[in-house]
C-alpha cells in the first residue's frame, strides 16, 4: 500500500467516524426537537381552536342582536300595519262623508236655485198685483 491509500483510508475513516458521530448526535437530538415540534403544533392547534372558539362566540353574539333587532323591528312593523288598517278604515269613512256633504250640498245648490227662480217670479207678481207695495230689504243673516 501506498502512501495516497493510507492517506485516502485514514480520510475515509475519519469521515465515517464524523458521519456516525453526526448521525448519532441527530438520533439524539430528534426526538427532542421532535416531542418540541408536535408540542408547539399542539399548542397552535389549540390556540387555533380557541380562536374559532372565540370567533364563533362572537358570531353567535352578533347573530343574536341582529334577531333581537330584526324582532324589535318586526314588532314595530306590525304596529305600523295595525296603524295602517286603522288609517285606511278612517279614510274610508271620512271619503263617505266627504262624498255625503257633496251630495247634500248639490241639493242646497238646488234647492237654493229653485228659491232664487221662485223668488223672482213672486217679485214680479208682487209687482203686477201690487205695484205700490215696496218689497222688504234681504239681509242675510250672520251665523256662528
Amino acid at each position: 500500500m501506498t502512501a495516497g491509500e493510507w492517506i485516502a483510508i485514514i480520510l475515509g475513516i475519519s469521515g465515517t467516524i464524523s458521519g456516525v458521530v453526526s448521525m448519532y448526535l441527530q438520533l439524539k437530538k430528534n426526538p427532542h426537537e421532535i416531542v418540541k415540534t408536535d408540542a408547539e403544533a399542539e399548542k397552535e392547534k389549540a390556540e387555533a381552536e380557541r380562536a374559532k372558539a372565540e370567533t364563533d362566540d362572537i358570531h353567535g353574539k352578533i347573530a343574536d342582536r341582529w334577531a333581537e333587532h330584526v324582532q324589535e323591528l318586526m314588532n314595530k312593523v306590525e304596529v305600523l300595519e295595525k296603524q295602517r288598517e286603522l288609517d285606511s278604515q278612517e279614510i274610508k269613512g271620512l271619503r263617505l262623508d266627504i262624498a255625503q256633504v257633496r251630495r247634500e250640498n248639490e241639493e242646497y245648490r238646488n234647492e237654493n236655485s229653485d228659491l232664487k227662480d221662485w223668488i223672482e217670479r213672486l217679485m214680479k207678481q208682487l209687482s203686477t198685483h201690487a205695484p205700490h207695495v215696496t218689497p222688504e230689504k234681504f239681509i242675510r243673516r250672520v251665523y256662528e
